[in-house]
């Protein structure tokens, strides 16, 4: 379930950043601040337990996802040595994605070094709805069939996203 998987991989990264730490208290280098990170796209979708049951999602070894106050360290760890163990790569484009106006960030895991929030479902799916309505046409649909997203219609068509191209026909 990717719901354990986000948690194992920061975990896994606050628990490094944790050790880093102790190791720049001994010498005197300054310590890593924590960081933010917002996921996006397909991963938050995919972490979302009651989302994941109600659409047929796919799986993807992509992670878009923005993360704050990073430094090098900790972008190199993550994306050199966590994320490939669990067959994930840290998508270079995630700043790129287009989140709509009125989106909110779930809470996830709040550690100690870091804290992880997820884009609201209804916000991802409008996302893919407006900016790569050819690639998610059936998730898409099947997201307004299900009726468990409110206002999901609504925003679509606010955003400029083609409506027709999902429940024409």
């Amino acid at each position: 379930m990717m719901k354990d998987t986000i948690l194992a991989i920061f975990k896994e990264l606050n628990d490094r950043i944790d050790a880093e730490n102790g190791e720049r208290e001994e010498t005197g280098v300054p310590k890593l601040r924590p960081v933010e990170v917002r996921i996006l796209g397909q991963v938050t979708l995919l972490a979302n337990e009651l989302v994941a049951q109600i659409l047929p999602l796919q799986m993807t070894n992509d992670l878009d996802a923005v993360i704050e106050v990073a430094q090098g360290f900790v972008i190199a760890v993550l994306k050199d040595e966590i994320l490939p163990k669990f067959g994930l790569e840290l998508d270079r484009d995630s700043g790129l994605v287009w989140i709509p106006p009125g989106s909110s960030y779930e809470p996830f895991l709040d550690s100690k070094y870091v804290r992880v929030k997820l884009l609201d479902p209804e916000s991802a799916l409008v996302s893919k709805a407006v900016k790569a309505k050819v690639k998610n046409r059936v998730l898409i649909i099947d997201a307004i069939a299900s009726e468990r997203f409110s206002s999901l219609v609504q925003r679509i068509q606010d955003n400029g996203g083609d409506l027709d191209y999902f429940i024409g026909d």
